[in-house]
């Protein structure tokens, strides 16, 4: 036979770099992780992270040993086969049963189909999945859970930002402009988000305020999602309302924040039945299932129920009161709801290098509010603070907040003070200098480092206390 030829050779060009995808890399950073990876340091206090201070109810550790079991060695236990086989991707019966007797009777929410998902967040993934396509417009009101943003930005969604008022309620005639602006250029909203109460802010939405959300969306033909992961928790006889029309509404809670499971990772999610067989493809591809052992423990915590929950918020009062006590010197809203304080700071600091100066000189890391949409504000999260533990860190804010405040009059000063023309001569003072250069900043952090004001963050409870 004729012998075989080797094709010639192609001059390849060189391949392209591997990269990822341009959703991802615009979209917004993994706040949370960013600052404890950057700043979080022995000695500085965790005020960035969101969760609650207590363990889930005890009936929930008996669900789960109840399904383990001692195997040949003392150190080896073994699972019950409804443990390590896979599960009903909606979750499973008797939670969703119980969720269903849940939602009825606290929620007014009849006639829905629930998933059981992995933690609230994989929820509000899932229901972006099933009803956003690319270049869709969406809302979110300012400030808003950075999550939701960037699960939006993922899909690939035209975000729209709603700004709110003084005590972070939605600004209607804003939303009302947004609505009518996309109408006009062939871009009908097509879903809105809200979380109530609220994260960053803490504000509980009157029933009034959900009523008008809720028929605004039906009258504009908009998907209403609604995050109430922090249902339970609410202050000064503040009370919770869920939007719970029979169509157009999605309802998302969790067991994380309530039941202190947050590493258990369970939530769920009410939607129109009409919604089930997309949910339920998303879930599939997504997740599976939650864990099995993880739906287990939830359906012991939930017959705990509110009653429990409620009682350990109470325990909250006396943090939000200490850390409030830091925050009143720039007008801190109070928080009826959550856990967390959205605390104004001087217009002319970026809010990156407030939480730098807290976190390396004062030890209370917070997360700056640009991640929420409010680049003058910092959230500070006291869910984990009890005892003398809180006492430190109202401490440490006092006296943080106290040098943030004179950085920003004292730059301005200096920075005023070196123009004549507009040192106050002629009768009048500009206002706070807003653009500060990096050298001003640079100025100021030597300063900081000088032994007469450096505090170091690992500095002893009782020197605080003190």
């Amino acid at each position: 036979p004729a012998p075989r030829l080797r094709p010639p050779a192609i001059e390849a060009a060189a391949p392209p770099p591997l990269g990822q995808s341009k959703r991802v890399s615009e979209a917004d950073p993994a706040v949370i992780e960013e600052c404890i990876r950057g700043l979080l340091r022995p000695g500085v206090m965790n005020l960035a992270a969101g969760y609650a201070h207590w363990d889930p109810p005890p009936e929930c550790v008996k669900a789960a040993a109840d399904r383990m079991t001692l195997g040949n060695y003392s150190y080896a236990y073994t699972f019950s086969s409804e443990v390590n086989r896979y599960g009903d991707a909606m979750g499973l019966k008797e939670l969703r049963d119980a969720l269903k007797a849940k939602l009825k009777k606290e929620n007014h929410i009849e006639g829905r189909e629930v998933m059981v998902t992995a933690g609230a967040n994989q929820a509000f993934i899932n229901v972006v999945n099933t009803l956003v396509d690319e270049g869709d417009r969406v809302v979110l009101f300012n400030p808003f859970y950075f999550s939701h943003k960037i699960a939006f930005q993922l899909a690939g969604a035209d975000i729209q930002i709603c700004e709110s008022d003084s005590r972070f309620d939605p600004d209607l005639w804003d939303l009302h402009r947004i609505l009518n602006e996309s109408q006009h250029i062939g871009k009908p909203v097509k879903v809105m988000a809200i979380t109530n109460p609220g994260n960053p802010t803490g504000a509980v939405w009157s029933q009034n305020t959900i009523r008008v959300l809720q028929e605004i969306c039906q009258k504009w033909g908009i998907w209403l999602v609604s995050d109430e992961t922090y249902e339970y928790f609410l202050y000064d006889n503040a009370q919770h309302f869920s939007p719970n029309a029979s169509n157009g509404v999605i309802n998302i809670f969790s067991f994380s924040k309530s039941y202190g499971m947050a590493g258990w990772r369970v939530g769920y999610v009410a939607f129109p039945p009409s919604l089930a067989g997309a949910m339920e493809k998303v879930q599939d591809t997504i997740v599976t299932m939650p864990t099995m052992m993880s739906q287990f423990v939830a359906l012991e915590a939930l017959k705990a129920g509110r009653r429990w929950v409620q009682g350990h918020v109470k325990d909250l009062l006396r943090s939000r009161g200490l850390v409030m006590r830091a925050g009143d010197v720039f007008g801190t809203p109070e928080p009826k709801g959550a856990f967390y304080c959205f605390v104004p700071m001087p217009k002319n600091l970026p809010d990156t290098y407030v939480t730098a100066v807290l976190a390396k000189h004062f030890g209370v890391l917070v997360v700056p509010g640009s991640a929420f949409g409010m680049s003058d504000f910092v959230r500070i999260a006291f869910g984990s603070l009890t005892g003398s533990a809180a006492n430190q860190a109202s401490l440490r804010l006092i006296k943080g907040f106290g040098e943030i405040c004179r950085i920003g009059l004292s730059v301005s000063f200096d920075r005023i003070m070196s123009q004549p023309e507009m040192n106050g001569r002629y009768g009048s003072f500009p206002p706070l200098v807003e653009n500060i250069t990096e050298q001003e900043l640079v100025k100021w952090e030597q300063k900081l480092n000088s032994p007469m004001l450096s505090k170091q963050a690992g500095q002893k409870a009782g020197e605080d206390e003190h």
